[in-house]
Protein backbone atom coordinates (compact mmCIF):
# COMPACT_ATOMS: atom_id res chain seq x y z
CA UNK A 1 0.00 0.00 0.00
CA UNK A 2 2.67 2.80 0.96
CA UNK A 3 4.65 1.73 -2.52
CA UNK A 4 1.12 2.14 -4.35
CA UNK A 5 0.79 5.72 -2.74
CA UNK A 6 4.60 6.13 -3.50
CA UNK A 7 3.88 5.44 -7.01
CA UNK A 8 1.29 7.48 -7.31
CA UNK A 9 2.76 10.60 -5.43
CA UNK A 10 6.32 10.66 -7.77
CA UNK A 11 4.00 10.12 -11.05
CA UNK A 12 1.44 13.35 -10.38
CA UNK A 13 3.03 16.51 -10.68
CA UNK A 14 -0.32 18.45 -9.86
CA UNK A 15 0.60 17.67 -5.52
CA UNK A 16 1.34 20.73 -4.22
CA UNK A 17 4.92 20.18 -2.06
CA UNK A 18 3.75 20.67 0.84
CA UNK A 19 1.28 17.99 0.54
CA UNK A 20 3.76 16.10 -0.98
CA UNK A 21 6.51 16.75 1.97
CA UNK A 22 3.85 15.36 4.42
CA UNK A 23 2.52 12.38 2.57
CA UNK A 24 6.71 11.68 2.30
CA UNK A 25 6.89 11.97 6.17
CA UNK A 26 3.95 9.99 6.60
CA UNK A 27 4.95 6.93 4.05
CA UNK A 28 8.81 7.38 6.21
CA UNK A 29 6.93 7.13 9.60
CA UNK A 30 4.50 3.98 7.86
CA UNK A 31 7.79 2.12 7.21
CA UNK A 32 9.69 2.57 10.61
CA UNK A 33 6.40 1.05 12.22
CA UNK A 34 6.66 -1.71 9.75
CA UNK A 35 10.40 -1.95 10.43
CA UNK A 36 9.06 -1.53 14.08
CA UNK A 37 6.37 -4.77 14.09
CA UNK A 38 8.78 -6.79 12.54
CA UNK A 39 11.09 -6.54 15.35
CA UNK A 40 8.75 -6.77 17.98
CA UNK A 41 7.48 -9.91 16.42
CA UNK A 42 11.05 -11.58 16.26
CA UNK A 43 11.80 -10.33 19.67
CA UNK A 44 7.77 -12.02 20.54
CA UNK A 45 8.70 -15.29 19.10
CA UNK A 46 12.34 -15.49 20.85
CA UNK A 47 10.79 -15.26 24.05
CA UNK A 48 7.99 -17.68 23.26
CA UNK A 49 10.90 -20.33 21.96
CA UNK A 50 13.01 -19.19 25.87
CA UNK A 51 10.16 -19.65 27.98
CA UNK A 52 8.90 -23.08 26.20
CA UNK A 53 12.06 -24.47 25.80
CA UNK A 54 12.68 -23.92 29.98
CA UNK A 55 9.56 -24.83 30.38
CA UNK A 56 10.16 -27.96 28.78
CA UNK A 57 13.73 -28.80 30.08
CA UNK A 58 11.83 -27.97 33.85
CA UNK A 59 9.82 -30.64 33.32
CA UNK A 60 11.59 -33.00 31.86
CA UNK A 61 14.33 -32.99 34.49
CA UNK A 62 11.92 -32.30 37.35
CA UNK A 63 10.14 -35.27 36.68
CA UNK A 64 7.16 -33.40 36.71
CA UNK A 65 4.09 -33.61 34.47
CA UNK A 66 1.59 -30.71 34.12
CA UNK A 67 -1.04 -32.11 35.53
CA UNK A 68 0.94 -33.29 38.39
CA UNK A 69 3.52 -30.75 40.04
CA UNK A 70 5.63 -31.14 43.24
CA UNK A 71 3.86 -28.83 45.75
CA UNK A 72 7.12 -28.08 46.93
CA UNK A 73 8.42 -27.33 43.53
CA UNK A 74 5.14 -24.95 42.81
CA UNK A 75 5.70 -23.02 46.33
CA UNK A 76 9.87 -22.54 45.18
CA UNK A 77 8.80 -21.11 42.01
CA UNK A 78 6.29 -18.92 43.46
CA UNK A 79 8.45 -17.48 46.23
CA UNK A 80 11.40 -16.93 43.18
CA UNK A 81 8.52 -15.16 41.49
CA UNK A 82 7.97 -12.82 44.19
CA UNK A 83 11.16 -12.04 44.84
CA UNK A 84 12.21 -11.62 41.43
CA UNK A 85 8.85 -9.44 40.80
CA UNK A 86 9.85 -7.07 43.65
CA UNK A 87 13.44 -6.58 42.30
CA UNK A 88 12.14 -5.58 39.49
CA UNK A 89 9.82 -3.14 40.82
CA UNK A 90 11.89 -1.51 43.31
CA UNK A 91 14.22 -0.68 40.11
CA UNK A 92 16.91 -3.20 40.96
CA UNK A 93 18.41 -5.72 38.73
CA UNK A 94 16.65 -9.92 39.74
CA UNK A 95 19.48 -11.12 41.33
CA UNK A 96 17.37 -13.78 43.41
CA UNK A 97 17.72 -16.92 41.53
CA UNK A 98 21.92 -16.11 42.20
CA UNK A 99 21.87 -15.65 45.55
CA UNK A 100 20.57 -19.06 46.45
CA UNK A 101 22.90 -21.68 46.75
CA UNK A 102 22.88 -24.58 43.88
CA UNK A 103 20.68 -27.92 44.49
CA UNK A 104 20.14 -30.92 42.28
CA UNK A 105 17.13 -31.09 40.72
CA UNK A 106 17.39 -34.80 41.89
CA UNK A 107 17.14 -33.37 45.19
CA UNK A 108 13.89 -31.83 44.76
Amino acid sequence: MADAVAAVLAADDSVPPNVRQAIEGLLQRHRQLEADIARLRAQREEWIVNVLTYQALYHRYSGQTLHAPSDRLMRERDSMRRTIREQLRSGTTPTAMFDLPPHSVSSV
